[in-house]
């Protein structure tokens, strides 16, 4: 009885680790922004640093985040996919469109080539429609969320990256929001890609090697219990 409750026990375990949805959780391997300044203004440029500005008006500025899908076991068995932003600064006047709020919509881009050394006209344009479109209290530093539920992984995939682009279009009035970074001073504010979907979980080295003690430990039993057996038998 006590070989088959181990065994059961055992085979749980096992089961639980290896089918247990899973999250993950990705950040960019690169990240900046743009300005798309006019001459007289010193004209476009391209801007590496520790916050993604996102400007609308007169300098109109995009952030570029790049991330590495590779470590993600299945494309096919992504269920949702969020990506997350942290604003660390909002500057938001003369709104005359009847909206108090940041405003930001997310593209896509197949063109990965481009770096955070990338200068302004290096950097791609977005490749296919609208993905989302997040509204946000202006002021408010808060986390601002877009979907990629809509986005087709299958099939727009291109070498396991994927190329985020945010664009503010209101020009009826300034907005300047300042997002977190990669290389944002506190990681917890960092960009975030959030996959969840029906992924089958690898065991740790952790978990393998306490694996590993359970099967010693039931093999030592195992024989314990057969020695205790034949004992048993040769006192009959």
């Amino acid at each position: 009885m006590f070989r088959k409750q181990l065994i059961f026990t055992l085979l749980t375990f096992f089961c639980f680790m290896l089918q247990a949805d899973a999250a993950i959780i990705l950040y960019p391997t690169d990240d900046v922004e743009t300005r798309e300044r006019s001459a007289s203004r010193g004209g476009p440029i391209s801007v590496d640093r520790s916050v993604v500005a996102v400007v609308s008006n007169a300098w109109h500025g995009l952030g570029y985040f790049k991330f590495d899908l590779s470590s993600i076991p299945d494309i096919n068995a992504i269920t949702s996919v969020t990506f997350l932003a942290y604003e660390t600064q909002s500057g938001q006047s003369g709104a005359s469109n009847g909206h108090a709020d940041d405003i930001i919509d997310l593209y896509y881009s197949n063109d990965h080539s481009w770096t955070e050394a990338s200068t302004f006209h290096q950097l791609p344009n977005h490749t296919g429609e609208l993905i989302d479109r997040a509204f946000n209290n202006s002021g408010a530093l808060t986390w601002i969320s877009w979907s990629l539920d809509s986005y087709d992984f299958e099939n727009n995939l291109v070498d396991q990256q994927l190329t985020l682009i945010l664009e503010n279009t209101q020009q009826s009035h300034w907005n300047h929001t300042q997002l977190a970074g990669a290389e944002y001073e506190d990681s917890t504010f960092w960009p975030q890609l959030v996959i969840e979907g029906n992924f089958t979980a690898v065991p740790e080295p952790t978990t393998l090697f306490g694996m590993q003690v359970i099967l010693v430990f039931y093999s030592i039993c195992n024989r314990s219990l057969l020695k205790l057996s034949s004992n048993g038998g040769s006192h009959a």
